[in-house]
């Protein structure tokens, strides 16, 4: 089932995606919450069973576009992890290299900009 908000209100939409000939059945209710109850109880009545015997699934129908946002921005967080966790390679290798050389940790924290403490982290 589908909802989207309709004013003040929520409609939604019951399909049988086993039988997409059929005529949809369309409601509302007060609250987003209310949706997948009130639609039990409308399918219900239609059907002739008890709503607990129903299950519903909320699909909420947004504007064109707001998804392919959703997906640009979960695939800009991801290249940003992969670039925090390059970004924190190449700053452990550069601590390795120059601990390696004989700089104490706090000379190479100096050099690096970063703590001494940090240096330790880096190169354990």
């Amino acid at each position: 089932m589908t909802t989207r908000p309709d004013g003040r209100r929520w409609t939604f939409e019951i399909t049988d995606p086993h039988a997409p000939d059929m005529a949809s059945i369309t409601g509302s209710t007060a609250t987003f919450t209310g949706v997948a109850n009130a639609a039990r109880a409308l399918a219900a009545e239609q059907l002739a069973v008890k709503p607990t015997t129903l299950a519903a699934t909320v699909t909420v129908d947004v504007p064109d576009g707001v998804r392919e946002l959703m997906a640009a921005s979960d695939a800009a967080h991801a290249e940003a992890a992969a670039a925090t966790a390059r970004g924190v390679e190449l700053r452990r290798r550069a601590a390795q290299i120059l601990t390696d050389a004989g700089y104490t940790k706090t000379a190479a924290a100096e050099a690096l900009g970063v703590s001494a403490q940090r240096i330790g982290q880096l190169t354990n």
